[in-house]
C-alpha cells in the first residue's frame, strides 16, 4: 500500500508525521524537493505544519520528503548506537 492514495486527498497529514518530518528534515533540502516537484516551497511547508491539505499535486514531494526523513532518522539511530557504545566503552575504563 502506498503511503498516500486517493483517499489522502484533501486530508491533513498526522501531527506526528509533521513533527518528524521537521525533526529530520531541514528548510533547505525541504525546498530543495519543492522546486524538484514544481510546486510552492510554501504550499510544501503547510501541508507539513497541517495548515494545508495533501492533494494530487503536492502527495509526490511529500512521499520524497518523508522518505529524506526517514533516511535520516535511521542515520540518527546509527550514530546513536555508535555513540552507545564508545560512552560505554569510556564509562567501564
Amino acid at each position: 500500500m502506498a503511503l498516500f492514495d486517493e483517499k489522502s486527498y484533501g486530508t491533513y497529514i498526522s501531527e506526528r508525521m509533521g513533527v518528524l518530518i521537521t525533526a529530520y528534515t531541514n528548510l533547505k533540502e525541504r525546498n530543495e524537493i519543492a522546486v524538484r516537484h514544481d510546486i510552492c516551497s510554501a504550499t510544501l511547508r503547510n501541508v507539513i505544519s497541517r495548515q494545508g491539505r495533501l492533494s494530487y499535486k503536492n502527495a509526490p514531494a511529500m512521499l520524497e520528503v518523508v522518505k529524506l526523513a526517514f533516511s535520516k532518522a535511521k542515520g540518527t539511530r546509527a550514530e546513536a548506537k555508535e555513540a552507545e557504545a564508545e560512552l560505554e566503552i569510556l564509562m567501564n575504563s
